[in-house]
């Protein structure tokens, strides 16, 4: 195919609404037109009765139709109209997340992840200003929901996402991956999950925890592989742990509280008075006393 046909194919993408594909499409053909310099100087720059002399002098049939600056209208016409239809989804979007019930799950699926890719992947949208942290978590509540996977790359390891948000997207993952057969579908999910749990996105102890935990449940769910898991959360979950405890043990004898997964432990007053308030709290009891 040449980077017309690949052009006419981006379009026929977007008119079904498939924004992912049509840009899929838009990016190839635009790769192919830097590559094909001769069809480039045919199609676009030749004049036509100049193209009509070369055809003949070279007996190869009927000239292809060229125009100056052909590629550059069509370009334009085709991201206009891609940008337009893109503002439409995530305004559709924007919708079902704030009023989910209105919207049958698999059709929130399909605007969820749509909005999630135009705001966190598109280069065509120009929408990557707006947060996609809603729209990821609103895809997976739908999955979890209707109980058909998101489609494949929602969780890429790139997206600019804090660290309770990954948190919450992958305690959203073992939800999903609990709900069903441990398919490839399941797993690919469960990786990309596993991955925006690296230790570089955590910044503090409580993420830290949370993430080991997380990270053990996906490697001994879906992923099939707790080998993975450090050692204390292997014994926890050996010993049949629950989900929602800190994946700190504390002493032996002595149970934290539970807490659900995506949820951050909020800092104690010692802590968030700064770090000289405990010693000057036990030198008031000790006068007290």
């Amino acid at each position: 195919m040449n980077y017309w046909d690949l052009l006419a194919e981006a379009r026929a993408r977007l008119d079904e609404g498939d924004l992912r594909g049509a840009e899929s499409s838009f990016t190839e053909a635009a790769g192919s037109r830097e590559h094909s310099p001769v069809r480039v100087f045919l199609s676009e720059k030749m004049g036509s009765a100049a193209k009509r002399a070369l055809t003949r002098l070279r007996g190869a049939g009927a000239a292809e139709k060229g125009e100056a600056g052909r590629w550059d209208r069509e370009r334009d016409a085709f991201v206009a109209s891609y940008r337009e239809q893109a503002r439409g989804l995530l305004d559709r979007a924007r919708t079902s997340v704030a009023t989910p019930g209105t919207f049958p799950p698999r059709e929130r699926l399909h605007l969820a992840a749509g909005a999630a890719y135009l705001t966190a992947t598109s280069e065509l949208a120009d929408l990557r200003r707006i947060d996609p942290s809603p729209f990821l978590e609103a895809a997976l509540a739908a999955a979890c929901d209707g109980g058909c996977p998101p489609p494949d790359g929602l969780l890429a390891v790139s997206l600019p996402l804090a660290a309770d948000v990954r948190c919450g997207l992958a305690a959203r993952t073992l939800e999903f991956a609990r709900r069903g057969a441990a398919d490839e579908a399941v797993r690919g999910l469960a990786r990309d999950a596993d991955a925006l749990l690296a230790p570089e996105h955590m910044v503090g102890p409580a993420q830290e925890a949370e993430r080991l935990w997380l990270s053990a449940q996906l490697a001994d769910g879906p992923l099939d592989d707790a080998r993975r898991a450090p050692p204390d959360l292997r014994r926890l979950l050996a010993a049949g742990g629950d989900a929602r405890r800190s994946a700190r043990p504390g002493p032996p004898g002595r149970r934290r509280p539970a807490r659900q997964p995506g949820t951050l432990r909020l800092a104690g007053p010692a802590l968030r008075r700064g770090p000289g308030a405990a010693r000057g709290d036990r030198r008031r009891r000790l006068r007290r006393a």
